[in-house]
């Protein structure tokens, strides 16, 4: 039996008429409302045929095969049309095959005649396959994680599916939103932004592709990106938008910790060059001030008055070792620790400092794998927290530190999706504070050097800064979670060391030599003339005979106008034209056993560039006590003489 038996009520070449619409897949429809009859010319839809007919159909024809969930709407928009609430019809509908599966339809038409004339008339086509494909074009981008959604201009209203609700923080239950409570759901940043664009999509008939945050119900913010098209009728209205969403949170995170991992390199570049001319200058203050406090001359009053220029750079140079460790050009020594012991070693330090209303619990694993740091750095770390907890609580609390050992199979983001810790086994401390905690625009600043929330003339800013910049050295990793009100929790992630045969945890370089004669001749290379003349004063005063260079290339020649190499070269690593390692490398090939000091402000990157350095090179970190250069040449000329 045929759908519906058509005619196309004009009369005039049937045949023809239905030939070019079945070959457009479309059948044209007529519809008289005061005869409830209609009438269709074309060929087959959902494996109807359709022949022609010259009598009309009653409706109940076409009840019968729409599906009984869309026939009342589909009455109800040909109703719309029929009394003029809108010009035109267009929708689609289910109807059934033969075989009793469902196929969809879509109506398109507008009025025409008045009065018992009026009718409805247009063309009906087959659109299961372009629902099918949209349908499947849905079930993937849901799996991808975004959700699908609609807005009618008409009726001011949201549709989408249920993965939009959870976008935006709402069940599918929830009532459609207008546009005014989409809106309102914007950060103020975003609100103005998006308005704007979706003003030009509706007068300018567009596309649109906007990113950003919303305020969830529960207080958390939320990235998302949403990409569409303005809905044109056939008159080329636009009467809505159509679009996907998905949640680029976690992609925004990933971009604000690379901004912030950027920012602190490129600060830490600054503070290290900052330290690296503090660290010349108090070379030169404390070399001086030794020197002139050794003079038999000097009364009292004058040895008071070098003590306190002697301890002011001493302080200075503290600041510089501290911005040195942010920036990760700490020259350190690291070795085997285990965490615990530091930990349990420290627990009366950590107590004096939170003082008596605060309180200290440890909550250690049994046993941890060692980790490679420099143990007086690891030990500052857990000062600096300590600190940091005391002064976040001033009523009293409790500062809990937690240490446990995790494995990583794969990469994973850190708390709160802040960076991410590259796979590996990772031995973790947690220090939990009971504090005031912090919003998040301080924990955004947080490990700034001079960023503090104290005071002026109550912190400098520098021990967060430092402890980020120890952790990073030593290949770990230092994240914050917090919260106002709610206490703090630092957690660092320090690598499992591994360990050399025969290596054990708390093995150290062993640097002890017979004590030497204080004779000899050394060459001290050296571009800053201050640094090079206090240096040359100190190894003259304990009895070695110096020469002087102002960089390596400069050194290369005089030692080719020596009749034999001096006993010892002390030789900056960073200069012109040639620095103390090359220096050192070209050292090696014809004075194997010559030995070499090099000295710096900042090692850039020590790990790495100490590996391409000669064995047996020593360094000696600025600013340091003339006593102590002076000591450690002569250990390095008597262990070359005993050797």
């Amino acid at each position: 039996m045929p759908l519906l038996p058509h005619d196309p009520a004009t009369g005039t070449a049937p045949d023809e008429r239905a030939d070019a619409l079945t070959a457009a897949g479309a059948v044209a429809w007529s519809f008289r409302p005061a005869e409830r009859r209609f009438r269709l010319l074309g060929g087959a839809l959902l494996g109807y045929g359709l022949a022609g007919s010259e009598a009309p159909l009653p409706l109940r024809m076409l009840r019968d095969r729409v599906d009984a969930g869309d026939r009342e709407r589909l009455w109800r928009e040909a109703r719309t049309v029929l009394e003029g609430v809108r010009p035109w019809l267009a929708v689609e509908f289910r109807a059934r095959r033969p075989d009793g599966s469902l196929g969809w339809l879509r109506a398109d038409g507008r009025r025409a005649g008045t009065g018992r004339e009026a009718r409805l008339h247009g063309l009906l086509m087959d659109v299961t396959t372009r629902r099918e494909a949209a349908e499947a074009y849905r079930r993937a981008v849901q799996r991808a994680g975004a959700g699908i959604w609609q807005w009618d201009r008409q009726t001011d209203r949201f549709r989408g599916d249920r993965v939009t609700a959870t976008l935006f923080g709402r069940s599918a239950s929830d009532d459609p939103m207008d546009l005014g409570a989409f809106l309102e759901l914007l950060t103020p940043d975003s609100r103005s932004h998006v308005r704007a664009t979706l003003a030009s999509v509706l007068d300018g008939r567009g596309t649109f592709d906007l990113e950003y945050a919303v305020r969830l119900p529960d207080g958390s913010a939320r990235w998302l990106a949403s990409r569409g098209s303005a809905v044109v009728d056939a008159e080329g209205h636009v009467t809505g938008l159509q679009g996907v969403t998905l949640d680029t949170t976690a992609r925004h995170r990933a971009e604000d910790a690379l901004r912030t991992a950027q920012k602190m390199d490129a600060v830490g570049r600054v503070a290290g060059g900052v330290a690296h001319e503090i660290n010349n200058m108090m070379t030169v203050i404390l070399g001086f001030a030794e020197v002139l406090q050794s003079r038999p001359e000097a009364d009292e009053e004058y040895r008071q008055d070098l003590e306190e220029i002697r301890r002011a750079a001493e302080r200075s140079a503290e600041i510089s070792r501290q911005l040195l460790a942010f920036s990760r050009k700490a020259l350190v020594q690291p070795t085997l620790v285990d965490p615990n012991l530091v930990l349990r070693e420290m627990g009366n330090v950590l107590r004096r400092l939170l003082g008596d209303e605060a309180r200290t619990a440890l909550a250690l694993a049994e046993s941890l794998p060692p980790v490679r740091i420099d143990r007086g750095q690891l030990e500052q770390v857990c000062m600096n927290l300590a600190l940091n907890a005391r002064d976040a609580m001033p009523r009293g609390g409790t500062l809990t530190v937690r240490t446990r050992e995790e494995a990583l199979l794969a990469p994973r983001r850190g708390p709160q999706g802040h960076g991410e810790i590259r796979p590996g086994r990772y031995v973790v401390c947690a220090f939990e504070d009971t504090g005031v905690g912090m919003t998040p625009e301080v924990q955004a600043r947080l490990f700034e050097p001079f960023f503090t929330t104290k005071p002026p003339g109550q912190g400098t800013g520098l021990g967060l800064a430092t402890a980020y910049g120890i952790i990073k050295q030593a290949g770990g990793y230092i994240f914050v979670e917090s919260a106002a009100g709610a206490g703090s929790t630092f957690t660092l992630y320090l690598p499992v060391a591994r360990l050399a045969p025969g290596e054990r945890v708390g093995d150290a370089p062993d640097h002890r030599h017979p004590r030497p004669r204080s004779s000899g001749t050394v060459l001290i290379v050296e571009d800053e003339p201050a640094v090079r003349h206090v240096t040359r004063r100190t190894l003259e005063a304990d009895g070695f005979r110096v020469l002087e260079a102002g960089d390596g290339r400069e050194a290369l020649a005089v030692l080719e106008s020596l009749p034999a190499p001096p006993d010892a070269i002390v030789c900056d690593i960073f200069m012109p034209e040639m620095g103390g390692h090359e220096l050192a490398r070209r050292l090696e090939v014809r004075w194997p056993r010559l030995p070499v000091l090099l000295i710096s402000g900042y090692t850039e990157d020590e790990r790495a560039r100490r590996g391409a350095a000669p064995r047996g090179v020593e360094v000696l970190q600025k600013p340091f006590p003339p006593a102590a250069l002076a000591e450690r040449v002569r250990l390095m000329v008597a262990a070359a003489r005993a050797g």
